[in-house]
């Protein structure tokens, strides 16, 4: 049995993170890394980042709380909140204007 809960973060995202940002090529990584996601997987992407030295950009839905937020953050990632509908139009496209990275 595995539980899960006594990950870094708090959940299994950190270990896919992970092998996903190690993976990627030193081109791939110098503009930092960066996701869409106000739960496990910012907080994994976010120690990620921090733990590798590099930078990191998570996008969130504005509602997000504070406690959630504070996560995130507290590994040094930058934060962009949008609505709703800009993060369901991210993950169907995969893209955000003007950001960079992996």
């Amino acid at each position: 049995m595995k539980l899960e809960n006594l990950q870094l973060t708090g959940s299994f995202k950190i270990r896919g993170v992970t092998n996903a940002i190690r993976k990627a090529s030193k081109e791939q990584l110098n503009k930092g890394v960066w996701t869409v996601s106000s739960g496990n997987t910012a907080k994994a992407v976010a120690r990620c980042a921090y733990q590798m030295g590099l930078r990191c950009t998570v996008v969130v839905a504005d509602y997000i709380p504070e406690t959630k937020l504070s996560a995130i953050t507290q590994f040094g990632a930058k934060t962009i909140k949008i609505s709703m509908d800009k993060v369901m139009q991210i993950l169907q496209t995969g893209r955000f204007e003007g950001m960079e990275g992996h």
